[in-house]
């Protein structure tokens, strides 16, 4: 926690990852401008013809609609030093755009209403030139390699994978940031993480945004999953398919920021389901309050076990990497 405050007041990021021989290795990532030549880029897996010369705090302009995602993302984002105006819907967005300045956009792609495609044509339609060429990071729980080239033809900058890390968060803003200011029109595309249990993922978000915010999420997801379930079963039953997409991708984004993968497969399942009409539909019902019990009851014994652990540390002031307890 001490090297991550410092990191973080150098403009910096850092990240812990297990080693298979054992142990932890800490990777720290800062910024600093170019004196002479050539400045080591930021990230792998990039195009190297474009160098990042200084990490930037940015004005962020998040559009999610889901609470719990929408947490997480500003957690993350002013974890790092950005400013951050979040909304839950893209007219909403488009208003704030048109009052007030912003450096990037965050938008997840299945909002309600307009879109995050629709969002970024209309972005890209703004009156204003400045505005209108905004770079625009899109969040995605699954993109299809045929939809990327419609992607880039609508406007978007990058795309960033759920569930992503938070340093891979910072990482896409940044350097979608900087290809913005040269003109570079090539696309971004992160893929999400692999899989990481709930416990995993719970620790390395209190270990990053802090232990209240995760407890808010954790209870926020208890308290508000259970009727979006409900919904899902009202909207089955009445064959309100729209409505479902809606519900489903909702339950789906939230168990995949809380680790819950059963869930969120399910979830999946059924939004997909839904979009084509399929029969499937009756059979994955039935699992629906299986699974999400299921998860929900281990979500209780991680976070409890997570607690008691955060009450014994936290006089030292140091909390266990993933995989301690």
């Amino acid at each position: 926690a001490i090297c991550q405050r410092l990191v973080m007041a150098m403009g910096g990021m850092i990240a812990a990852s297990r080693r298979p021989e054992g142990g932890v290795c800490m990777t720290v990532q800062l910024g600093f401008e170019a004196v002479c030549g050539e400045v080591e880029t930021l990230g792998k897996g990039y195009d190297e013809s474009v160098m990042i010369t200084a990490l930037h705090k940015l004005n962020v302009l998040l559009v999610e609609d889901d609470d719990i995602n929408r947490m997480v993302s500003r957690s993350f984002l002013e974890e790092f030093g950005h400013q951050v105006t979040a909304v839950a819907e893209a007219e909403s967005a488009i208003r704030l755009l048109e009052e007030s300045d912003f450096d990037i956009i965050l938008t997840d792609i299945s909002l309600p209403g307009m879109d995050g495609l629709e969002f970024t044509q209309a972005v890209r339609a703004l009156a204003d030139t400045q505005k209108a060429q905004l770079p625009i990071v899109a969040i995605s729980a699954h993109v299809l390699k045929q939809e990327v080239d419609y992607y880039q033809r609508s406007g978007i900058s990058a795309f960033l994978g759920k569930p992503y890390e938070p340093e891979k968060l910072n990482e896409v803003l940044q350097r979608s940031f900087s290809y913005n200011r040269i003109d570079n029109p090539t696309l971004i595309q992160v893929p999400a993480i692999e899989k990481v249990d709930c416990h995993d993922i719970l620790l390395r978000d209190v270990e990053v945004i802090g232990f209240d915010i995760v407890n808010e999420m954790v209870e926020l997801f208890l308290n508000s999953s259970r009727e979006t379930v409900v919904q899902i079963h009202h909207s089955i039953e009445a064959q309100r398919w729209q409505d479902l997409i809606q519900q489903a991708h909702k339950l789906k984004g939230a168990a995949s920021s809380i680790g819950l993968h059963e869930l969120w497969q399910l979830a999946t399942e059924l939004e997909l389901a839904a979009e084509n009409d399929c029969p499937e539909l009756l059979k994955l019902q039935p699992k629906l309050d299986i699974v999400y019990e299921q998860d929900c009851k281990m979500l209780t014994a991680v976070w409890t076990e997570i607690q008691s652990q955060h009450n014994k540390e936290s006089a030292g002031g140091v909390l266990p990497g993933p995989g301690a307890l």
